[in-house]
């Protein structure tokens, strides 16, 4: 066994007047009785080895002894290197508390089975973090009886994960001691730090951290996505499992069914449902008994509606523009056929399939003045359009008409994102223009979308108070044909008039970091109905692949675990010498009263 101070082994060295002190103690002085002497004679009791048992048999001695034994090998500090989570004066655990933990293993949750080894693993002094989006401290080194009541009344939230800040936060409830963290979770990390990362700056300052892992594979199909419109909104559903799936989504307002869509999901492949939004609060939810329930329901708040005004100038009826300004319930739709325009008072003002030949060149600038004085004009693309004087009113210069072009968005927006598939950034090749002109944009012009050789195909620029836009993607595509593109020209008008965005009133938990709601559903936020939703495809793949790690993270726990084996920490003894010592002096007291000597 090593010594913190090895020199203290001299205070060993007080055992020898202690022996000596036992060897030289006074004798009772002998008297010659005559009826004795022939025993005394024939004795010969007074030799070493008898003055030696007598000093075994010397409860004192063997007391007093032992305590200097013990006394001195406390002032050398024996120590023992043991694995750390023995020797841990302080344990902190983390507990996922995010929505994946809610996931069924037959009558329990892993929520359930969480708090269980969570109290199994609870030390002399606790602390208890809880992890979803944000860190929260529960209990503060409390001991064990208090630190399971709190973890009795611990209930999961419907929110994100976020594992990395909540281990990091637990190096501060340590503070001096020696501490060890014990991380429970089915670890989905959708937020933060990495987990992994943030345990090895723990590690690196000896604390001791175990990733305790509760994941079981799981079936579900769930709301990932919901793109909210002022008429539509379209939400995406995901099924993780591995065979083809059945479910109906239904549109759910104040109690009552107003829609249901039936849909077949293939294996790891995702369908989308497009509802009406319909005014005030709303619910779709998804008619399925899988393991986890938090993404088969997400809520819609939508303000009151205002109509917007449109004047659609064409000379062709029952265009695809057409019907699909029609179908938005706030849209107030006029069509007036050139040459004559009879106003031009109005929100937002189109121009499609127009007959060049009697278009009034009038027409172009009474449409500019009134875009000047904040009203929104919106350029459609036509084959002979470089017959028309547009004046000031287009964003970009056209030359060639040329062939055909995938579509590719520049920036996201409310109106561009109808034009790619999920994510950010640029995204090509959902959707193509047969034709486009070779273009130009203006400097002032913000460029949306673009063809492959980067000419633009969306351009819009501001004009005084109002804005212009170019739309230069051909009518007939497969877009047109789509259920994006009337979602595309909703959006588009509300964003040129700027009434509001819908999107102001429908959020993910990911939106909020100072509001503590933990719970999907339709808050009273800064006097407006305010939908919070989980809609997260990583906190929702909570599935059999033991749930959706890179390899990286793999590599990293196997690596860990190697780590805690081999990761040890000295465990002094030096207290436990001096309670021997205390107890020693209290039993010579007891011996000494016995004897009647005190």
């Amino acid at each position: 066994m090593p010594f913190d101070n090895i020199d203290g082994l001299y205070a060993l060295l007080s055992l020898i007047p202690l022996i000596i002190i036992y060897l030289k103690k006074p004798r009772p002085k002998e008297k010659k009785i005559p009826s004795l002497m022939f025993i005394m004679k024939a004795s010969g009791f007074t030799t070493a080895h008898t003055i030696f048992r007598k000093l075994i048999h010397n409860l004192l001695f063997l007391f007093q002894l032992l305590a200097l034994i013990s006394l001195s090998l406390a002032v050398a500090v024996p120590y023992m290197d043991l694995p750390a989570k023995y020797v841990a004066k302080h344990t902190v655990i983390v507990l996922d508390t995010s929505a994946s933990m809610q996931v069924k293993h037959g009558l329990k949750t892993r929520f359930d089975e969480a708090k269980s080894i969570a109290k199994d693993n609870l030390g002399g002094l606790n602390s208890i973090i809880l992890a979803s989006q944000n860190p929260y401290i529960a209990a503060n080194s409390v001991h064990s009886a208090r630190a399971r009541k709190v973890i009795d009344q611990i209930k999961p939230t419907d929110s994100v994960t976020n594992l990395g800040s909540a281990i990091l936060a637990a190096e501060m409830m340590i503070n001096e001691s020696s501490g060890r963290v014990v991380v429970i979770s089915d670890f989905i990390p959708t937020l933060g730090p990495d987990p992994n990362e943030a345990k090895r700056i723990l590690s690196s300052k000896n604390i001791d951290v175990e990733f305790i892992d509760i994941s079981e594979s799981a079936e579900n199909i769930g709301i990932i996505d919901i793109e909210y419109g002022n008429d539509k909104s379209k939400a995406y559903i995901k099924n993780y499992n591995d065979k083809k799936e059945s479910v109906s989504i239904s549109l759910i307002k104040d109690g009552n069914t107003v829609d249901k869509i039936s849909l077949d999901i293939l294996p790891h492949s995702i369908e989308t449902a497009i509802f009406d939004t319909l005014p005030g609060r709303s619910m779709i939810e998804l008619d399925t008994k899988d393991d986890f329930l938090v993404d088969n329901r997400a809520y819609i708040s939508s303000p009151e509606k205002e109509k917007i005004s449109v004047l659609l100038i064409t000379n062709q009826r029952n265009s695809n523009i057409e019907i699909a300004l029609r179908s938005s319930p706030r849209i107030a739709l006029t069509i007036e056929e050139p040459p004559r325009i009879s106003s031009y008072d109005y929100d937002v003002i189109i121009f499609s399939n127009i007959n060049t030949k009697i278009l009034l060149p009038s027409t172009p600038d009474d449409v500019e003045r009134k875009v000047k004085q904040g009203a929104s004009a919106i350029i459609i693309t036509q084959p002979d359009m470089k017959n028309i004087n547009w004046f000031s009113l287009m964003p970009v210069s056209i030359s060639d008409y040329l062939n055909e072009s995938t579509i590719n968005v520049d920036i996201f927006n409310k109106f561009s994102k109808s034009l790619q598939s999920i994510g950010e950034g640029k995204e090509a090749g959902k959707y193509s223009t047969s034709h486009y002109f070779n273009a130009t944009a203006s400097n002032n012009s913000i460029v949306i979308a673009t063809a492959d050789d980067e000419t633009p195909l969306i351009a819009i620029k501001k004009i005084d108070k109002g804005k212009s836009v170019y739309y230069g993607i051909e009518d007939q595509n497969e877009f047109v044909l789509s259920q994006d593109y009337p979602i595309f020209w909703n959006n588009l008008v509300y964003f040129l008039v700027e009434r509001g965005d819908i999107s102001d009133y429908n959020r993910r938990f990911t939106d909020f970091y100072t509001i503590n709601i933990t719970v999907q559903g339709i808050y009273n936020i800064k006097g407006k109905d305010v939908s919070v939703n989980l809609l997260d495809k990583i906190e929702s793949d909570v599935g059999a692949s033991g749930i959706n790690r890179s390899s990286v993270m793999k590599r990293d726990m196997e690596e860990f675990e190697i780590e805690e084996s081999k990761h040890k920490m000295p465990y002094s003894f030096e207290k436990f010498l001096i309670m021997l010592v205390f107890a020693l002096f209290i039993a010579e007291i007891f011996i000494i009263k016995s004897r009647g000597d005190i």
